[in-house]
Parts: structure tokens; C-alpha cells; sequence
């Protein structure tokens, strides 16, 4: 982490840490929204079926695995010192998406706009019970009808396992 990046967590245990490298720069409020619904979408938020989350942001210097004097963290936590950002009411909604460039596919998940935007097609996923690995055919045949039909053959061959992981805790559903 460089000192002017920003760092997002759900607000509750058992969430990942997202972070924007800044370069320096100021983040635009869409880049940290979509920081934001990634926080969200992947934390255990999604699992327990919560419809929304908050979520804050913080510089790097407020994070710190070290606890005040006379008190202890448990294995794994960490300490936020000073003010936290708050994105409040952020929805459980991810996209995931083919980026095809000379014939060369990329599968990519994240926030849905930032997906939207970098993809020749996508699906939005939302909770659900479906497991990844009968969700993510569902996925890669969906996408597939969303492709000329030359580079159908192409999507149909993707490797379930690349579509998985960007499946938030391994269950959900096509929106």
C-alpha cells in the first residue's frame, strides 16, 4: 500500500480489504462507489443474504494490526484509528464478463459499471443459492449468446474455473 491509495472494507466480519491505487491522483466518486459494491458483494455480507451493507474507506495509515496498549486483536483483525468514510446502503450485485481482443478472451468480474464499460458482454449475478460450478455454466451459455457468432466457440470453451472465481463466496444467481 503507497500512502495516497484508499482502503474499503464492508462493515462486518469476514470481508476482504479493496484497494484503489490513487498514484497521487484524487479518486472519482464512480471509481469509489464501484470500490464500494466490490467491498460489499464480496464480503460474507453476500452469504447472509444481506440486501445491502455499509461500507468506509480509509487512508493506509489508519489501518494497523497493532492494538492499543494493554489490549489484543484476534488473529486475523486489524484496527482502523481515526475517521471513517462511509458508503452507506451499498447493494449485493456483481457483473461477470468476456473481454475479447484479437480472439484472445478474458474473463473479468468486479463492480457492474466497471464491467459494463471494459466487456463486449456481461451478466449481472445476485445472491442466490445456486452453486458456482452449475451457475457458472449458466453464465458461460448466457454470455455466449451475447457474442458474434464467430467467437461463440470461443466463450463456449472457457474454463468454468475462470467464470468461478469471480463468483462472491461460491453461491448466487443470474439477475
Amino acid at each position: 500500500m503507497e500512502p495516497h491509495d484508499i482502503v474499503f472494507h464492508a462493515e462486518i466480519v469476514g470481508a476482504p480489504f479493496v484497494l484503489i491505487k490513487t498514484e497521487g491522483k484524487t479518486a472519482p466518486e464512480r471509481t469509489i462507489n464501484e470500490a464500494a459494491r466490490l467491498a460489499a458483494s464480496y464480503s460474507r455480507a453476500w452469504k447472509e443474504m444481506f440486501s445491502a451493507v455499509n461500507v468506509y474507506w480509509v487512508n493506509p495509515d489508519q489501518v494497523s494490526k497493532t492494538p492499543p496498549s494493554g489490549q489484543s486483536l484476534k488473529k486475523g483483525a486489524f484496527m482502523i484509528r481515526g475517521t471513517k468514510n462511509f458508503v452507506r446502503g451499498v447493494p449485493m450485485r456483481v457483473a461477470i464478463g468476456v473481454k475479447i481482443d484479437d480472439k484472445d478472451i478474458m474473463v473479468v468480474g468486479g463492480p457492474v459499471g466497471a464491467i459494463r464499460h471494459q466487456t463486449n458482454a456481461y451478466v449481472e449475478v445476485v445472491q442466490g443459492a445456486q452453486k458456482s460450478s452449475q451457475l457458472a455454466k449458466k453464465i458461460r451459455h448466457q454470455l455466449s449468446t451475447k457474442v458474434s457468432e464467430d467467437l461463440k466457440r470461443t466463450v463456449t470453451a472457457i474454463p468454468l474455473e475462470d467464470i468461478q472465481r469471480f463468483i462472491p463466496l461460491g453461491r448466487g444467481k443470474m439477475k
